[in-house]
């Protein structure tokens, strides 16, 4: 399997007539392996800070700018 991710899961890989590969949305909330549901429910958590971080980082930046030195 592989794939990146989509929106609210992972995608997974999946084979249409003729053996070609397309990613397949996965959602972590209909994943009945509990294994696999926590890998899924990690990897949208991570996915959520990688994005949050930059903004944070930004507001930290600007925030030492305008202090006194």
């Amino acid at each position: 399997m592989g794939g990146g991710r989509g929106v609210g899961g992972v995608a997974g890989a999946a084979e249409q007539e003729g053996g070609e590969r397309f990613a397949q949305q996965v959602s972590a909330e209909r994943e009945p392996d509990p294994f696999r549901r926590g890998m899924l429910r990690i990897a949208r958590a991570a996915g959520t800070a990688e994005k949050a971080w930059p903004a944070e980082v930004l507001e930290e930046l600007e925030r030492r700018a305008g202090q006194p030195s």
